[in-house]
């Protein structure tokens, strides 16, 4: 979680606090944040990229085609949840993201040709990069006016 405190961030990173026998809470190390990256993209330009590698990601694995491919035993889903205060578009990216981030880890090659095997790389690739950045832009989205 990052906190922008007017021309200051820090970021707070949680972990678990158990105090005896009874007491469990959460305790946020804080830590000071370095400036915005300037080499990210928008939260729109993340989203709008996001969406077309999934148009291309979609329509090039229903191309390929072959058997049932992934298994719902490995549907690990990322927690992409940002805390409060973030944009309503921030948390659609990054919902979005996580999504897509489970279905990535489904993917399986067995079964198919090379060449399916090929252009299903290439697709998937394609869209994990998209699926990093967009979870990126989301988390950075905290420091774009609003």
């Amino acid at each position: 979680m990052i906190a922008v405190l007017g021309d200051r961030a820090l970021g707070l990173l949680p972990s678990p606090d158990v105090r005896g026998s009874s007491y469990a809470g959460v305790l946020f190390a804080v830590h000071e944040s370095g400036p915005p990256r300037a080499d990210l993209p928008s939260l729109a330009e993340a989203e709008r990229e996001l969406t077309t590698s999934m148009l291309a990601a979609t329509e090039a694995l229903a191309e390929v085609g072959g058997p049932l491919q992934g298994h719902p035993g490995r549907l690990e889903r990322v927690n992409g949840a940002l805390a409060p205060g973030y944009p309503a578009r921030a948390h659609r990216v990054s919902a979005l993201a996580s999504r897509l981030s489970a279905a990535l880890l489904a993917a399986d090659d067995r079964g198919l040709t090379a060449s399916q095997i090929a252009t299903r790389s290439v697709a998937l690739r394609t869209l994990d990069s998209a699926v990093r950045r967009a979870l990126v832009s989301a988390h950075h989205a905290i420091f774009e006016p609003r």
